[in-house]
């Protein structure tokens, strides 16, 4: 049966230390192509996001690895979720949850469990991971699709709101790396905006590079995610050492270079700089006025109805529903019978009505007057 994992909004009011994030600084040059404000990366359209900032991954599986490592299957970038915190597993036809010795240990609701103890999940219930709390939905559901991307999305997108909460940048940025026009950098501010780079004067990113065409290649940024589309350039453009098919978008990563004529660009994102940071750090241990309070039920978080809910009791009905069901009549009309239907009955043999004996008296009396005038003419004596 699948399980679905809802990420409860995070309580920024102290957010937590952003150790391994680019600040953004040192930067030489910077086209004024948009605002330098700090933006927040949306959601992903992977994602299933819910309201109140919660986000849902439905798995599917015998285990399902909790932390802050990049190999969880979900990923909780805080530093006081340990790499490999929690699992949740089936055991026969139910989920347990066990701690995987974690500095911060893992609470279903207020009571922390002993590490390597599972403890059976009920459909609703709520785990804390160091500072994360996550709702437990046990019941039928669709397999989220692309797991891998959807979980590391929404991992990206949790870094996103934390660079947000402590003043930092979350946007995306291309920079050139040497040349005439070395640390000249495009800021990819605004979602879905085709940013140009070529030789031409209108290009976002204009590069003194004879080998680069007037309008080169485009970024173009989607929620935590960059792309880079070559526009059929005369040299063609390179992601490494693959060249990249005209029109076609393609995934950038931070880090990767991208080559157009002879001008190298450095693709950055500040929210994959930090999750890369954080895998990096060690457990930061909570302190008691560091444990964060469970957020409130959301109208939309109640448990999903499935096998694992216990069925209502005849106390669970509300009033009117009793009345309602005893307004209903101990015995319905029954409903009106069809006409019978009409059959022919056979018909029977007629009596002798009293015209039939008139008929006869008369035709008797004919018969005795014949005879007697016969008699008459014909007599014994002639």
């Amino acid at each position: 049966m699948p399980v679905t994992l809802v990420v409860l909004p995070k309580n920024h009011s102290n957010p937590p230390d952003s150790r391994g994030a680019d600040s953004g600084h040192g930067e030489r040059r910077t086209r004024p192509d948009g605002p330098n404000d700090p933006v927040p990366v949306p959601r992903s359209a992977f994602e299933q996001t819910l309201p109140e900032g919660e986000t849902a991954v439905t798995f599917e599986g015998t285990r399902i690895v909790l932390g802050r490592g990049a190999s969880s299957d979900l990923v909780l970038p805080d530093a006081s979720v340990s790499l490999r915190h929690a699992s949740i597993r089936t055991s026969g036809a139910e989920y347990v949850l066990l701690d995987e010795g974690s500095t911060n240990g893992t609470f279903c609701g207020e009571t922390r469990l002993t590490p390597n103890l599972p403890k059976p999940l009920k459909n609703g219930e709520r785990i804390r991971l160091g500072r994360i709390w996550v709702e437990v939905r046990i019941g039928a559901a669709a397999v989220t699709r692309d797991v891998a991307n959807t979980t590391r999305d929404l991992a990206l997108a949790m870094v996103a709101e934390m660079l947000v909460a402590g003043g930092g940048d979350t946007t995306a940025r291309v920079e050139v790396q040497g040349g005439p026009d070395g640390g000249a950098t495009l800021r990819l501010a605004i979602e879905a905006r085709h940013y140009i780079v070529g030789r031409g004067e209108a290009c976002d990113l204009k590069v003194a590079d004879p080998d680069c065409s007037r309008e080169h290649v485009i970024f173009l940024r989607r929620g935590a995610q960059t792309f880079v589309v070559d526009l059929g350039s005369k040299n063609g453009s390179y992601l490494g050492s693959h060249r990249l098919a005209a029109h076609v978008e393609t995934r950038v990563h931070s880090g990767r270079l991208v080559q157009v004529g002879r001008t190298v660009l450095l693709v950055e994102e500040p929210a994959e700089l930090a999750l890369a940071g954080l895998e990096n750090v060690s457990d930061e241990v909570l302190g008691e006025g560091d444990v964060p309070l469970a957020p409130p039920v959301s109208s939309r978080a109640k448990p999903h109805s499935g096998s694992h809910d216990p069925p209502a009791s005849r106390a669970d009905i509300p009033p009117q529903s009793t009345a309602a069901i005893a307004e209903v009549p101990r015995s319905l009309p029954r409903p009106p019978e069809a006409p019978p239907s009409r059959r022919l009955a056979p018909r029977k043999g007629k009596g002798i009505s009293a015209a039939d004996v008139v008929v006869v008296l008369v035709a008797l009396s004919l018969i005795g007057l014949s005879v007697a005038g016969l008699y008459w003419i014909v007599g014994p004596g002639k």
